[in-house]
């Protein structure tokens, strides 16, 4: 493909996870011949390296990844809930403040950061997001068996970290690629099954309205549920633990 611009101006850049900059440099001659994005990470540690890259001209790489706060709840398209007046693009940090839920009802949300200390609802026929780094007090709320994609280690790991939601009317096993929460809420109607693994939830567990939230489907061998918080259990609701062939 050609190259937009002038690639004699261009300029390589990579992103810093520390302070969401982009650190920019001009590409040299032979970077530019050979198609090379170069930057020199002498004794780095491996966070340092592993970034976002990209080259282009000077005004076209933004010095600090964008940043769209949530003013009001209400629908994520809806530029008045954001305070740019634009609901957020591409690539951008979106914070969603302790007082407002917003709501996902279209797909193809791709960010670069999101954090949740109030509530972000995802409406189950939307598809193809991606979070980025995730991280939070809030709640994540799905109506389907799986979480978007995104990098969750810091929302479910951190003191701090966040609860997220399974509500529906679904019966399916949960998002396997998770066996660690910090707070874990189930809701709504339907068996949830928790994937065959041994769970951690740092915090509160917390089983809702008709939900049923099955530990487990393999009878044949044990695994363990680890709660360090509470365990909450609504008089309509049940956790059940399947019996050991």
């Amino acid at each position: 493909h050609d190259a937009l611009g002038d690639i004699n101006n261009y300029y390589s850049a990579y992103l810093s996870h520390f302070d969401d900059t982009w650190a920019k440099a001009l590409m040299t001659e032979e970077d530019r011949a050979n198609n090379l994005i170069t930057f020199d990470f002498t004794n780095a540690a491996p966070i340092q390296i592993e970034n976002a890259y990209t080259c282009g001209e000077e005004d076209g790489i933004p010095s600090n990844v964008p940043v769209y706060t949530a003013i009001s709840s209400g629908n994520w398209d809806n530029a008045e809930n954001w305070d740019k007046g634009l609901s957020p693009t591409s690539g951008v940090i979106v914070v969603i403040p302790q007082q407002h839920s917003i709501e996902i009802s279209s797909s193809s949300k791709r960010l670069y950061k999101t954090r949740i200390n109030g509530k972000l609802w995802i409406d189950p026929t939307t598809t193809r997001h991606n979070l980025g780094l995730v991280d939070g007090s809030g709640t994540i709320a799905v109506e389907s068996p799986n979480l978007p994609s995104g990098n969750f280690s810091t929302y479910f790991t951190s003191s701090s970290g966040g609860t997220v939601e399974f509500g529906g009317y679904f019966s399916n096993v949960l998002d396997e690629r998770f066996t660690e929460y910090k707070n874990l809420s189930i809701i709504g109607n339907g068996t949830k099954t928790l994937p065959n693994s041994n769970i951690l939830i740092r915090g509160n567990l917390t089983i809702k309205e008709k939900a049923d939230l099955k530990f487990g489907s393999d009878n044949s061998t044990y695994y363990d549920l680890n709660v360090q918080g509470n365990i909450l259990i609504s008089d309509s609701a049940k956790l059940t633990f399947p019996q050991k062939s």
